[in-house]
């Protein structure tokens, strides 16, 4: 194989990987909690399309989260906490090459055990 034949492989490949990154999307955004505004570490945010999961994500310290390489389209973010009621925020348009900014409350629920 010449160097020639190397060079146009090389070049295709990163024109590849290009353009499928550029088809792709993220979502962004902060979770905080309604009362406080203080941001909540350690919640679980989802990406859904229909039933199924497209991509998920845990929140930082500082309550952010990011959600990488979804195809452009519209989701349902799903947020979840312990100690607070699930949050669905409807109709998050992801296009190729940008990234979506949700940012979420979420509001305490109280939970009762059963008695022993």
């Amino acid at each position: 194989m010449s160097v020639r034949s190397i060079s146009r492989i090389v070049c295709l490949l990163l024109v590849t990987a290009t353009t499928a990154r550029a088809q792709s999307g993220t979502i962004t955004g902060r979770v905080t909690d309604s009362t406080t505004s203080a941001p909540l570490s350690g919640a679980t945010v989802t990406a859904l399309t229909g039933t199924s999961t497209a991509g998920s994500a845990t929140t930082g310290e500082d309550g952010t989260f990011r959600i990488v390489n979804l195809a452009a389209g519209t989701y349902v973010v799903s947020v979840r906490q312990l100690g607070y009621s699930e949050r669905r925020v409807a109709g998050v348009r992801v296009d190729a090459g940008g990234t979506a900014q949700v940012n979420v409350t979420l509001v305490t629920t109280s939970t009762q055990l059963n008695p022993v």
